[in-house]
């Protein structure tokens, strides 16, 4: 009875390890199975989509990198894509318009571009695109020198910047000048501002003189002070010179040079 009863608890016991031998095989079959079948997008951890300009951010970054392995077509693609995504990518705007001049203006520009053209005229040009989006630092658009003039303090605002100028020739005739961009946000807000506040200040003396291929307004207030006057874009570049002897509409020509020394683009 003894040895029966022993003989009953071995078999129990190797059932019992059988059993267990063909769990555990289940579930290293399983785990193997798993591991080996291929990632469904809903087992990938999720990630967070890029903004417009972060991806601006990625393009500009691409761009350069083109840029410096000799690739300008791609680059020039790239940073076109980066102001898209972000218009108020100043860096990008800055980097197009050094392709730009470092190939001479002779880059075709993309379908979507208004990239303006010099006419061998001297004639009025279409507005380059940079001039119709927001710009951070409106000094930029202020003169870096001009010519006959020392320039003082700059100061900056979000809708104005301004530097003022002190004669340092004998050539010069003003005894002041002042040069201003206004941000008027919009091509038309520009053509108002120049035809309700600059003609109203300086109606006298009036001519339509060409300033680096952009059409300028020259006016005068009749005793003192003279101006010329225009918009690129959204921009309106203004100088205002004063006339120490009071003939104001003499200065035309000193003006318009004044006028010139506005960069044309960024």
């Amino acid at each position: 009875m003894s040895a029966a009863r022993e003989r009953s608890g071995l078999l129990r016991r190797i059932v019992a390890f059988g059993a267990t031998v063909v769990v555990l095989a289940g579930v290293i079959l399983g785990i193997s199975a798993l591991s080996s079948r291929p990632d469904s997008d809903a087992s990938k951890p999720s990630q967070p989509g890029l903004t417009d300009v972060q991806r601006s951010r990625l393009a500009l970054l691409k761009g350069r990198e083109l840029l410096a392995s000799g690739d300008t077509t791609e680059a020039v693609a790239l940073l076109e894509q980066a102001l898209k995504l972000d218009p108020r990518n100043v860096e990008a705007k800055r980097t197009l318009s050094s392709v730009a001049a470092s190939a001479g203006g002779t880059r075709k520009p993309s379908s979507s571009s208004t990239e303006p053209t010099v006419q061998p005229d001297g004639g009025v040009r279409p507005d380059d695109p940079v001039f119709l989006t927001p710009i951070d630092d409106l000094t930029l658009l202020l003169p870096g020198e001009a010519s006959g003039f020392s320039l003082g303090a700059v100061t900056g605002g979000e809708q104005d910047a301004t530097v003022s100028g002190s004669p340092v020739s004998a050539d010069v005739r003003a005894s002041k000048a002042l040069w201003t961009v206004h941000d008027r946000g919009s091509v038309k807000g520009a053509e108002e501002f120049i035809d309700s506040v600059s003609k109203d200040l300086y109606p006298k003396d009036s001519s339509r003189p060409v300033v680096d291929g952009a059409q300028a307004y020259f006016g005068t207030d009749g005793t003192r002070f003279a101006t010329v006057v225009y918009r690129r874009g959204r921009y309106v570049f203004e100088v205002v010179l004063t006339a120490p002897s009071g003939a104001p509409k003499s200065l035309a020509t000193e003006a318009k040079a004044a006028a010139a020394a506005f960069p044309d683009r960024l």
